[in-house]
């Protein structure tokens, strides 16, 4: 579990660049409470979805299990409201 920053003017965006994923070869994109014991929501790494969330949520992404044939491949963006103090 990571924070990917602490200012709260800075984002992260993910992008699920496989062409395919399936339910059962888990893989999900999860995110914690400010105490990190408990996950508030998980994403699925649906083909083409974008997951957008502030930087200072306490992340994880989750390892494929041991059915997933596939890379779990994605592209992370990480940008700034521009003004805002960093």
């Amino acid at each position: 579990m990571h924070r990917d920053h602490t200012a709260p003017a800075h984002y992260t965006t993910i992008y699920y660049a496989h062409p395919e994923w399936k339910p059962n070869w888990a893989g999900e994109t999860v995110f914690f409470n400010e105490a990190g014991d408990e996950v508030i929501k998980a994403v699925f790494p649906r083909p083409g979805r974008l997951a957008h969330f502030p930087g200072s949520i306490q992340h994880a992404a989750r390892s494929p299990s041991r059915e997933c044939p596939a890379l779990r491949s994605v592209l992370v963006f990480k940008s700034r409201v521009s003004g805002a103090p960093s």
